[in-house]
């Protein structure tokens, strides 16, 4: 039950001045009695205050840029900015409790952001602060997996951006010198914040002037004083909160950015445009041309050096001209960007980056064609070096299946020859193959050098020289065993008799040759048969397609001399009817040498001949290949498989 009561003046008084503070009166309280199954311990008031404010700005701002130039006359550009209108509406809430039962009294919060709560019936009081704003309830709308830190530093690098001298990178060291501050007012409202004299300020004069404009135009609460920002220990907190605060107030930068007409802007992506074009170009290529690994075989590496032609003529000149337009596009920017302060140029694209790293691919792709011409140098001294030991090895072999005749022929009719006659061929067979042994240990010197030098076919030449090695070493026990061991056996006569003889037969052949014109026309045909053979056996076989076509050529023409040498030969056999005894034996032994020689020298053209003419076919069809692979890339390097109207069954077609 309830009743209201007049309490006695003394206790009015003073439980009035304990409860309003002031002079002590009469008051009228509220007094009640409990039931006895009352079981409410405590009775309480609550008492809740709210107060709610709505702030709206908006702008808009227009700027006229005029420009005169000689070659295009008066050139105008008219910018307008809308700026949206931001609605901002801030509430606050305060609560109060008062209990009913006993003293009355009321524990009132003085701060707006605080609220009393009576915790129990011994009238014990606990001050709680409102909940502080977090970042995470300011910063919404992000990636789901982005913090709201990380979203919040995200969109003051977006605000900021294209301002030169801001660096946003951090919630610290980014924002002392006051630049990113007046970049994010600037970026908003240009017309608040003067940029192009921003730099001409001092830190402090900087930070107060945009914490000033934010506070004035925008209500941004000043959280934060110069000096707090203007420090080695800057505190990271205070700074997120002022930044969210002006989050609020700017969430989204406009498309449009402040510092730069739509043209420059144009202007500007068409040099980026270009620019990353080229450098892209150009790094790749600096790639390629690093490359050291070049092919082991002559043709491919003059593939090798046609390609670096091609470069160099049809790539090389549309870059050049692409790097020559943005020189052009750089000046302009430069007299524009001037007035801004800085190019908004990333540093890797800037005419000078861009000049230098053209140069470093110009003396890059220089030492890359020094280093092809210099390898196909190279190669092109081992293919000789080759073509000379298969030649040799052909030679050499031909000589062996010679010695291997003789030495087997020698071995059935030593016992019919006079011993001297029989040590004589067996000594002049023991030299021959001496002299083969010298040529196969000139090509194993050779076939070395070949495979010092990396040459493709190196291993095959080895192997023949060696399987020609161990010819020469069956040859050699082979004249042992049919040849020297008998002869050994046999008994020898006065050799002065033999010598006499001999030096009669060497006279008489000598006077022969020398008055007889008969011996002499035979002597010249054996001396030019046998210097035609070694003219042929030294002469090359060439390196490439031209050169293989001109000894073609060439050795046409000496081939049809050497068979109309034949009429030559025929006359000297028909000259064998005027001698008779000695002079005939003679006569009839130089003949039989001339018709040997020049039977060998007829046999070494034809080959040579037949050499050339299948070298040729070979590099012609290497050539023709060649060519037709060249075709092929091209076209396949220049199909677009991106293009929507490509003919999908005509392009199987083509590779079917």
């Amino acid at each position: 039950m309830y009743r209201f009561t007049k309490a006695s003046k003394e206790v009015s008084s003073s439980s009035s001045a304990a409860a309003a503070g002031r002079p002590g009166g009469s008051r009228l309280f509220m007094q009640g009695t409990r039931e006895g199954d009352d079981d409410v311990r405590d009775l309480q008031a609550v008492y809740t205050k709210r107060h709610l404010s709505t702030e709206v700005t908006g702008s808009n701002h227009e700027s006229q840029k005029v420009d005169r130039r000689p070659e295009v006359g008066r050139h105008s550009v008219t910018t307008r900015v809308l700026r949206k209108t931001t609605v901002l509406t801030r509430g606050v809430e305060v609560s109060a409790t008062e209990s009913m039962m006993k003293t009355g009294q009321m524990m009132v919060a003085d701060q707006p952001y605080e609220e009393s709560k009576r915790t129990s019936s011994r009238h014990h009081h606990q001050v709680i602060k409102t909940k502080k704003a977090k970042i995470s309830d300011i910063v919404v709308g992000e990636e789901p997996n982005v913090s709201a830190r990380d979203a919040l530093l995200k969109w003051a690098r977006k605000s900021t951006s294209k301002y030169p001298g801001v660096r946003v990178s951090d919630f610290t060291s980014s924002w002392r010198d006051g630049m990113a501050f007046n970049a994010i007012i600037h970026r908003n409202r240009p017309d608040l914040v003067d940029w192009r004299n921003v730099k001409s300020k001092n830190v402090r004069e900087r930070l107060e002037s945009a914490f000033y404009i934010a506070e004035r135009e925008y209500g941004v609460t000043r959280l934060l004083d110069p000096e707090d920002v203007d420090t080695h220990e800057i505190d990271e907190k205070s700074i997120i909160t002022y930044i969210s605060s002006l989050h609020e107030v700017f969430p989204e930068p406009p498309r449009l950015h402040p510092l730069y007409d739509s043209e420059s802007q144009q202007r500007s992506g068409e040099y980026r445009e270009i620019a990353s074009s080229l450098n892209r170009w150009m790094r790749e290529k600096l790639s390629v041309m690093s490359d050291r690994n070049f092919p082991s075989t002559l043709i491919e590496m003059k593939k090798l050096a046609s390609d670096s032609t091609k470069f160099r003529n049809e790539e090389l000149p549309p870059r050049h001209r692409d790097k020559q337009h943005l020189v052009h596009l750089y000046k302009e920017l430069q007299k524009y960007f001037e007035a801004v302060g800085e190019m908004d140029i990333e540093p890797e694209l800037q005419a000078d980056a861009i000049d230098r790293t053209w140069n470093r691919l110009m003396m890059s792709y220089q030492d890359r064609d020094s280093a092809i011409q210099e390898e196909i140098k190279r190669l092109e001294r081992l293919q000789r070096l080759a073509e000379k030991v298969h030649r040799e090895t052909k030679r050499t072999d031909l000589k062996l299946d010679e010695l291997e005749t003789r030495i087997v022929e020698e071995g059935r009719r030593a016992d019919r020859l006079h011993p001297l006659d029989a040590k004589h061929n067996a000594d002049q067979l023991e030299t021959e193959l001496r002299l083969s042994e010298d040529t196969i240990q000139s090509l194993f010197v050779d076939v070395q050098a070949l495979r010092e030098g990396r040459y493709v076919q190196a291993p095959e030449l080895q192997k023949r020289v060696e399987k020609l090695h161990q010819r020469w070493v069956n040859l050699r026990s082979l004249l042992h065993s049919k040849v020297l061991t008998p002869l050994a056996t046999l008994s020898f006569p006065i050799v002065e008799e033999r010598t006499v003889t001999k030096q009669t037969r060497t006279i008489l052949e000598t006077r022969l040759v020398d008055t007889n014109t008969h011996f002499r026309s035979l002597q010249e045909c054996i001396d030019w048969c046998n210097n035609k053979l070694k003219q042929l056996q030294e002469a090359e076989y060439g390196s490439d397609l031209p050169s293989v076509q001109g000894l073609l050529d060439q050795h046409q023409r000496e081939h049809k001399i050497i068979d109309q040498f034949h009429t030559k030969v025929e006359h000297c056999i028909n000259a064998k009817s005027n001698f008779h005894g000695d002079e005939l034996s003679l006569y009839s032994q130089h003949l039989n040498t001339l018709q040997k020689v020049y039977a060998e020298l007829v046999t070494f053209s034809n080959k040579r001949l037949s050499d050339l003419e299948t070298l040729q076919d070979f590099l012609q069809s290497a050539t023709n290949q060649l060519i037709w692979l060249n075709e092929k890339e091209e076209i396949e390097l220049n199909r677009d498989w991106s293009d929507k109207d490509l003919n999908i069954p005509s392009i199987r077609q083509y590779y079917e």
